[in-house]
């Protein structure tokens, strides 16, 4: 499937708040075209950071819709990329969006009983697929991530539950032919981001691990810039 081009972006972004607000014509067309906008600006600000060759972050009808969600939301896309991700994410793993109850009980049960429990797991698994460097670390057997999140005793119980919520359902991770990988690398490097942030809260332990090798590695950029925003 190829990427979105923005015109078909701003006609997704159109007919949505065209179906939000079926009865006000200007209101639609005046929350669109502020969330295109600042997709506009969100792109912009990329590419002068990383280079004009950078792929686009919003370049699949998922990504659309989590920026509606966040934008139909908050109002407004959050200025740091850092709280950007943090509510996508979070809108990813909720499992409130389903009408049922029932439904809902079945997808909370299934990510370990709260959205902290599997946040923390995606997060634990995209430190490790990160650390298996550029050329092997953006996606992850079946065998190898049973053996990351097995070997942590807190998250050993709900694995059987994370697999079979992705191949069913999916969540920021996604399965083909038995291999897994986050929807988005950018997601991944949140994630990592986030897991730094955890586990390494004491600012000289941090800078301690990140001399000794992430910090002048292209492949761990956007994560340090990501743990950055997240810690401010």
């Amino acid at each position: 499937v190829l990427p979105l081009v923005q015109a078909q972006i701003e006609s997704l972004v159109e007919h949505a708040y065209d179906s939000i607000y079926p009865g006000s014509k200007p209101k639609a067309q005046a929350a669109a075209t502020e969330l295109i906008q600042q997709i506009r600006l969100l792109e912009t600000e990329r590419r002068q950071r990383q280079g004009e060759n950078i792929p686009p972050l919003v370049d699949t009808p998922l990504m659309v819709r989590l920026l509606l969600i966040v934008h139909f939301n908050d109002r407004k896309l959050p200025d740091q990329r850092a709280d950007l991700y943090q509510r996508a994410v979070d809108v990813m793993l909720k499992p409130d969006y389903h009408p049922e109850a029932k439904v809902m009980d079945e997808i909370e049960h299934r990510m370990g009983g709260s959205l902290e429990i599997n946040r923390e797991m995606l997060q634990h698994l995209a430190y490790h697929m990160h650390n298996r460097g550029e050329d092997t670390g953006r996606e992850i057997e079946e065998k190898y991530l049973r053996a990351v999140l097995e070997a942590e005793p807190t998250y050993a119980p709900f694995v059987d539950k994370l697999i079979k919520q992705t191949c069913e359902r999916g969540t920021l991770l996604e399965e083909r032919g038995g291999m897994y990988r986050f929807i988005h690398l950018s997601f991944q490097e949140f994630l990592v981001a986030r897991y730094l942030a955890q586990n390494y809260p004491d600012a000289n332990t941090l800078a301690t691990y990140l001399e000794a090798g992430p910090i002048s590695a292209s492949w761990w950029r956007e994560p340090i810039l990501l743990l950055v925003g997240f810690l401010d």
